[in-house]
């Protein structure tokens, strides 16, 4: 009887004979802001914005922690079991293992050249590149895939948009990339009557999965949560509900942190995770990886998407990064400093607004209530969203004081001046006098440009 009503709560009707499950792990970590950025000169090194003190201790306990030991297991899945598993990894997670902990990124390598893992592509910056402008995003998917050629000899055929954002119009932009299937959510309000355990199709005949969230979350966000019914969640448990889950298969997605750093291992993570393979071996359930279900299962259905979705929050959607006026103000801001970067064809500088793209930023930022905003507060470094959006702020005019004083106030003003900025910037900065006394002064001019002002086009542009 438990298994039938854990069934009926996840929306599944009645017991089936799913068989096939992707397991799907995500490898990212941020370059965090540096917490005393606003006491910096705002003529120190554009790589001084960030604290990699920080981070190096971070990604070091995470290594030891959770990715060494999450590898680990899925080599001994494959060779127990014959299973393969699948994992997007970002540009920028992977030059941090490389300057820190190279071993991981040489376990990870291994499992993919061994046909173990299946490498799934990305935006490079793990960045809200879509948002921004396509041709920014298939650019950065492009830098990721020549990575991981270049580190495995393995191209990926399968990609995810940062946080499982996707509509049909990203559908549209992977197929035309040549990807053979995309990774995302399965959101209720877009399937309607439809379940997540089937396999979907978008524009071109792409192929779509999407992931399981109350399945994903029995582990990511359940498994140590004493007030769940459910709790304790043992292996045996979770194996009988994916045989009662009706569809032809499931997927299960999750951050690879899940194992070892959000849930301890004195949690029995671990082993929750190494009796679970067994379990469900005994059960004929194979662990297949995105690019083999075609050959798993034979049907498919069209799926339209109208809407961003994405795997965050009770929402599922953009609101995560962009729900709430100071996320509003940092991505106009964001989308500003993109433009003018790529108007002074400055390589250096896209470099760091590629590094602000990142999409914990906006994450760190974000101001809801509940459980939702738990999660935001627990990855949050600055333990508040009002502390990420000021230091926010101070790499935005990091970034400005460096056009002016490399490329001077009229080159940057005269390519602000043909960009056109939202209405939100507008409000920015008010009351200052647009002399060219002013505009000699480098501070005043990044404050400056940052307004959508009539005036622009005048007294600073001489």
């Amino acid at each position: 009887m438990e298994v039938v009503r854990k069934t009926l709560n996840h929306g599944l009707g009645i017991l089936s004979v799913v068989k096939n499950v992707v397991f799907f792990m995500e490898m990212h970590q941020p370059r965090r802001l540096n917490r005393l950025l606003h006491y910096q000169s705002p003529t120190e090194p554009l790589e001084m914005m960030f604290d990699d003190e920080l981070n190096r201790i971070i990604l070091s306990r995470i290594a030891v922690k959770s990715y060494g030991k999450v590898l680990d297991l899925l080599r001994q899945a494959n060779k127990d079991y014959g299973y393969r598993f699948s994992v997007s990894i970002t540009g920028i997670l992977i030059e941090q293992l490389r300057k820190w902990e190279p071993w991981v990124l040489s376990k990870l390598v291994e499992l993919i050249k061994d046909g173990v893992v299946e490498p799934v592509a990305e935006t490079y910056y793990h960045s809200l590149a879509y948002l921004i402008d396509e041709g920014e995003f298939r650019e950065q998917v492009t830098m990721q895939v020549r990575l991981i050629e270049e580190l495995t000899g393995r191209r990926p055929i399968t990609a995810q948009n940062t946080e499982f954002m996707y509509s049909d119009d990203v559908g549209r932009v992977f197929s035309e990339m040549g990807f053979r299937v995309v990774l995302t959510e399965g959101v209720e309000r877009v399937l309607g009557f439809r379940q997540p355990t089937y396999l979907y199709r978008g524009p071109g005949g792409i192929m779509l999965l999407l992931r399981h969230y109350r399945l994903s979350d029995d582990v990511g966000f359940r498994f140590t949560n004493r007030s769940w019914d459910q709790y304790p969640l043992t292996a045996d448990k979770y194996v009988a509900w994916l045989n009662a889950t009706s569809g032809d298969l499931v997927m299960i997605g999750l951050d690879m942190e899940t194992f070892g750093e959000h849930m301890p291992e004195e949690s029995g993570i671990f082993e929750f995770l190494r009796w679970m393979f067994r379990h469900a071996y005994e059960s004929n359930i194979i662990f297949i990886t995105p690019g083999e279900v075609e050959s798993h299962v034979s049907n498919s259905y069209e799926l339209n998407i109208n809407e961003l979705i994405s795997w965050a929050d009770v929402e599922k959607d953009a609101s995560a990064w962009i729900g709430n006026e100071m996320q509003w103000i940092s991505f106009n801001q964001l989308n500003m400093l993109y433009r003018l970067a790529r108007e002074l064809d400055d390589g250096y500088l896209m470099r760091y607004v590629r590094l602000l793209m990142v999409s914990d930023h906006f994450y760190y930022m974000s101001t809801k209530h509940g459980a939702p905003q738990d999660v935001h507060n627990y990855f949050n470094p600055y333990y508040s969203p009002y502390k990420a959006y000021t230091l926010y702020q101070s790499a935005v005019h990091r970034l400005l004081n460096y056009m002016v004083r490399v490329h001077g106030n009229a080159s940057v003003m005269k390519r602000l001046a043909s960009i056109k900025l939202p209405s939100e910037l507008a409000a920015w900065v008010k009351g200052e006098s647009f002399s060219k006394a002013n505009c000699q002064n480098a501070q005043y001019t990044a404050r400056l440009i940052t307004i959508n002002h009539p005036e622009l086009s005048k007294d600073c542009l001489q």
